[in-house]
């Protein structure tokens, strides 16, 4: 997700991206439980069958901070699995973590906090070998390439298509 998000990033007008995680009933953060629990209730009384429903649904949530609908496209479903073997996630707790901030200008980095009450966030680098001196480490995330040929599961049991992208 971390590189998706970044990637996102990229080829989009957003500067900034702070993820938040809390622990269920330990609501540290109010404003995503008041944006899930809207969403929950105009669900609640619409049927879903298509996604043209479910965008009318979500633009009609009651919200006091605005969020956009981004529609999911095909060139939207890249295999991220190729594109972090190069990076080291390793770095980040994610089991830790409370707080992700991800900024447009620092691609390879990531700045977090493991407490809501932490002032000040912490980078962590993302570079998958430590430079030597002969090398200068490279400020340009991997491309995730579009996913091909993946196969779709069929009505039949055990039965699978590979249709071509």
């Amino acid at each position: 997700m971390t590189l998706a998000l970044k990637l996102f990033m990229n080829t989009s007008d957003v500067e900034e991206i702070v993820q938040k995680f809390c622990y269920p009933g330990h609501s540290e953060i109010q404003e995503v439980d008041n944006v899930h629990s809207g969403i929950e209730n105009v669900l609640k009384v619409c049927e879903v069958y298509i996604p043209v429903p479910l965008i009318r649904a979500m633009k009609s949530v009651r919200s006091k901070a605005d969020f956009n609908i981004i529609q999911i496209t095909k060139k939207h479903y890249n295999d991220y699995l190729k594109a972090t073997q190069s990076l080291k996630f390793s770095n980040i707790p994610f089991t830790k973590v409370k707080c992700l901030r991800y900024e447009k200008h620092r691609p390879m980095d990531v700045d977090l906090k493991l407490s809501f009450s932490d002032v000040s966030y912490r980078t962590v680098t993302l570079y998958g070998r430590p430079p030597t001196r002969n090398s200068v480490p490279t400020a340009v995330l991997p491309l995730a390439p579009l996913l091909r040929n993946q196969p779709v599961v069929s009505l039949e049991k055990n039965t699978r298509s590979y249709p071509y992208v």
